[in-house]
């Protein structure tokens, strides 16, 4: 594959890839850097070191983005400041990278002299450090072809669309480049299908009723080209480019219909045969333990997906563990019968109640958060719908993360099509305020290093969303702090509980019975356990790093209130997660026990001065 600079990219590649290893191809590779203690000795002043440092920083960021125009696009508005022009529109290559491309990226990265670095290099040099090395483990114990990139949810055929209907033209030059891409989906359909059939020929293609899912996925995109979404949707966003004349903006109305019913619509029939054609070939009856290597390659998932260094079981006993605490507090809360009627009354009162218009949603939350979570200044976003068409395969509410470089076009997007009231409030603050859409523009404000933007730590960012989603409930104006409580419970109940089977389907082996059996013990309906079982089967680790994530966060803010005592502030412990910035769990326990420690240090030297 060449020189490759194989960033894990955060936001285009959750969509494009569907839980695939994210690889961009990407002409970054070079000279080993000369210098610093693995070269000569250590014998390189601090400044030259660490200008070098932020360079080769530069080098990969450019590089990982010329690889890839949609993840070009959604992470700058205005590439040309960069030097980024005339990127080839693709996107980019299905094949897994060699492990000479890693080795190649950990050499360079040896090549500097760590010690003479900043603080904030040397946390992103550990970073990419441990990716490199994380990924090409993987790969070398042979899990480049476990990943599934064509789910029946949230895979490529399905997300793609969704994507790309969401390009925003800012020049002229945008709306080309668009067009172009679109011209690649055969391309990259095809690929995809010459990968899935590779995957079949090693025994690890999906069940014929997966199957049956994604081709049936495909016909509804496919079934009314005129309505199409990708045609619907593509007068709206031409409409924000003034400079067109009518003549001009014609032609590409007329260019953009030809290329969606010329090559993207017969990409995904082509993907709807071939997938015809590998039925029969999926073995598995169940989740990754029952694949020769499933199970190692689940445990890769886990600590890719969380950010956490623990294997599978250790997160299970986390999970039960955590349940028996929540049962006991639960059962204490609910009292004797007549109380515990009166509560789950008021629960369903509460979540049934309308709490008006997202927009004041959101602004109620923001209010609500100030002095409990540190200002991020003043946010600008437009809230939008989902498109009719794609309302049956996006989620209640979601956030799309503005360009680095464009900080204020934040982008909040409501399904009318999904159920509203207090569902859309939770998700509301997990979207917006104080979750995602706070988190990043709080990051930004930050001035991380330009590559940190395309670096995935999901278990901190879904943790924060879910924690985020969780407290919205002290946030909503409640009286009743036992009510509070319950609200909370049940929602980490039900995040808790897929994230627990998630191990016990992939890792643990289980059947749909035990699967069943297990809900049962919870009290939740079965009828459509099964449904639910082959939803976790066709996804593994997918809610992993919602619940671990929130599990570390919580942990991270309990202990800050264990060693601080008295001297715990809520909003400054936020300040500390939110300063560190997504990154592996055990970096961010670092920057909380940095602010821990200067508290103490502050203590005790208020001490001494008084003890003068």
């Amino acid at each position: 594959m060449g020189g490759t600079c194989l960033i894990k990219i955060k936001k285009i590649a959750a969509l494009l890839t569907a839980g695939m290893l994210a690889f961009f191809s990407a002409a970054c590779n070079g000279p080993v850097p000369f210098g610093g203690a693995g070269e000569d000795g250590g014998h390189v002043n601090a400044d030259e070191e660490r200008a070098r440092f932020d360079e080769y920083l530069e080098e990969d960021f450019v590089a990982t983005l010329e690889s890839d125009l949609l993840t070009l696009h959604y992470t700058l508005k205005d590439p040309a400041a960069y030097g980024i022009e005339d990127v080839e529109p693709t996107f980019g290559d299905v094949q897994p990278p060699l492990l000479s491309d890693y080795d190649e990226e950990i050499d360079r990265l040896k090549g500097f002299d760590r010690t003479l670095l900043t603080k904030e290099q040397q946390e992103l040099y550990e970073m990419l450090m441990r990716f490199y090395r994380q990924e090409r483990g993987a790969l070398e114990q042979g899990y480049a072809y476990y990943s599934e990139p064509c789910a029946p949810d949230g895979g490529v055929q399905a997300s793609l669309p969704i994507t790309l209907s969401e390009y925003q033209f800012y020049t002229e030059q945008d709306v080309q480049d668009y067009i172009a891409l679109l011209g690649d989906v055969g391309r990259y359909y095809d690929d995809l299908v010459k990968y899935e059939e590779e995957r079949a020929r090693r025994g690890l293609f999906m069940t014929d009723d997966m199957v049956d899912q994604v081709i049936e996925g495909c016909r509804i995109f496919i079934a009314n080209p005129e309505r199409n979404v990708l045609i619907a949707t593509f007068e709206t966003r031409l409409d924000t480019l003034d400079s067109l004349d009518e003549q001009t903006r014609a032609h590409y109305i007329e260019q953009n219909h030809a290329v969606v019913m010329d090559t993207v619509i017969p990409a995904y029939e082509r993907m709807m045969e071939g997938f015809e054609k590998l039925k029969g070939t999926g073995v598995n009856p169940g989740g990754l333990s029952h694949l020769e290597k499933g199970k190692g390659y689940y445990e890769y998932l886990a600590r890719s997906l969380t950010g956490v260094d623990a294997a599978p079981e250790e997160l299970a006993r986390r999970i039960d563990e955590r349940f028996g605490e929540l049962f006991s507090r639960m059962f204490l809360l609910l009292g004797d019968d007549e109380t515990s009627e009166r509560l789950m009354e008021e629960m369903d009162a509460f979540l049934e109640a309308d709490r008006g218009e997202p927009r004041e949603q959101i602004d109620f939350l923001h209010a609500a958060s100030k002095g409990i979570f540190p200002d991020a200044g003043d946010i600008s976003y437009n809230v939008l719908y989902v498109d009719p068409s794609l309302e049956d395969s996006t989620a209640p509410a979601f956030y799309m993360i503005p360009p680095a470089d464009a900080p204020a076009e934040n982008r909040l997007y409501i399904n009318q099509g999904r159920d509203s009231g207090t569902i859309l409030y939770a998700t509301l603050a997990h979207e917006a305020y104080p979750g995602h859409m706070y988190q990043n523009n709080y990051f930004i404000s930050t001035n991380p290093a330009m590559l940190r933007h395309l670096l995935s730590y999901m278990g901190y960012s879904e943790g924060w969303g879910t924690y985020a989603e969780l407290y919205s409930y002290e946030l909503a104006g409640l009286d009743d702090p036992v009510l509070v409580e319950l609200l909370q419970i049940n929602n980490e109940f039900s995040l808790g509980v897929l994230a627990r089977s998630d191990i016990g389907i992939h890792y643990q082996g289980w059947t749909v019975e035990q699967f069943a059996a297990y809900l049962d013990d919870f009290g939740f309906d079965t009828n459509d356990a099964e449904d639910f079982y082959w939803m976790i089967v066709a996804d593994p680790g997918a809610y992993l790093p919602y619940y671990i994530g929130y599990l570390e966060m919580i942990d991270i803010i309990d202990d800050a209130r264990a060693q601080l005592g008295g001297q715990f502030d809520i909003l400054a412990v936020h300040k500390a997660i939110l300063d560190a910035g997504p990154q592996p769990f055990d970096m961010v326990r670092a920057h909380v026990q940095e602010y821990i420690d200067s508290v103490h240090g502050t203590q005790a030297l208020h001490s001494l001065e008084q003890a003068a």
